[in-house]
């Protein structure tokens, strides 16, 4: 008897696709049994490759991938400028778990800062400075705000891109200015 014929008899789905995979083996001849089973295994396989994919790509980022003390240089480049200024004495970075402290310069290029930090992601970070700073200097000189980081074997090179002001008439082909630690851990 024909399992098709006997699955409507019984009036059961499951039977129905339990035959199917039984009739493979009756009757190896049947086109439509292995067009039916060659779909399942492909269907099967792509949402088991897509779920393998999806468990692999793990959207938490370690904090602990930046924990260390970094020593290095700041330079800081002017909009529109092509030459950057470095910070006459070095600059010392610490992190550890979600706090931050970075020492500053007498001439505040950089100023320095401390507080707490915390990935945006997988190239961002955000600097949550905790002081109160006088307004007689350019507060980006402080190590607040979000910044691009890269993390070469023992480096690290925070980057901050910025505008003078977002309604200023910027020259086409001016760059926008540009604040940036380059570190090396020291630990």
């Amino acid at each position: 008897m024909n399992p098709e014929i006997l699955a409507q008899k019984l009036h059961s789905p499951q039977l129905k696709y339990f035959f199917k995979i039984d009739v493979a083996f009756l009757y190896p001849d049947s086109s439509y049994v292995y067009k039916t089973l060659y779909m399942r295994t492909s269907g099967l396989l792509l949402l088991f490759s897509i779920l393998l994919f999806a468990a692999s790509c793990s959207d938490k980022i370690n904090l602990s991938l930046l924990d260390g003390n970094y020593t290095g240089y700041y330079f800081y480049t002017g909009p529109g400028e092509t030459r950057s200024t470095k910070s006459q004495n070095t600059v010392t970075v610490n992190l550890s778990g979600k706090e931050y402290t970075s020492t500053g310069d007498v001439s505040r290029i950089p100023a320095g800062g401390a507080g707490e930090f915390n990935l945006v992601d997988k190239e961002e970070v955000q600097f949550s400075d905790k002081h109160v700073w006088t307004a007689d200097f350019d507060w980006n000189l402080i190590l607040n705000g979000q910044f691009i980081y890269e993390l070469k074997n023992d480096s690290l090179i925070l980057t901050r891109k910025f505008e003078i002001c977002k309604t200023c008439a910027i020259k086409p082909g001016m760059m926008p200015g540009l604040y940036q630690y380059r570190l090396k851990r020291t630990d």
